[in-house]
């Protein structure tokens, strides 16, 4: 992954984490899923008046989330080790 890279918005983190991490098969294509499942509720949450998740949804999100740490934190020590 390129370093040292600042983004100006979310949509370029996004692009870049798809196109870097799940397109070349570092991460999972789910984790890519994920990110844009959240990255969406987020963005409902803050500008839909009263919106309300689903208990269930909501676990299996998290649990969606201890996996992609699960995957992610190797990665990344293996990418800080090869700087």
């Amino acid at each position: 992954m390129e370093e040292g890279r600042r983004f100006q918005k979310h949509s370029g983190v996004r692009a870049t984490f798809n196109q870097h991490l799940i397109k070349t098969g570092r991460l999972a294509r789910k984790h890519g899923d994920l990110y844009n499942r959240l990255f969406r509720d987020r963005h409902e949450g803050d500008y839909i008046e009263f919106i309300k998740f689903d208990q269930g949804y909501v676990g299996e999100q998290i649990k969606g989330c201890e996996e992609f740490l699960g995957e992610i934190r190797p990665l990344i020590k293996t990418l800080a080790e090869n700087k």
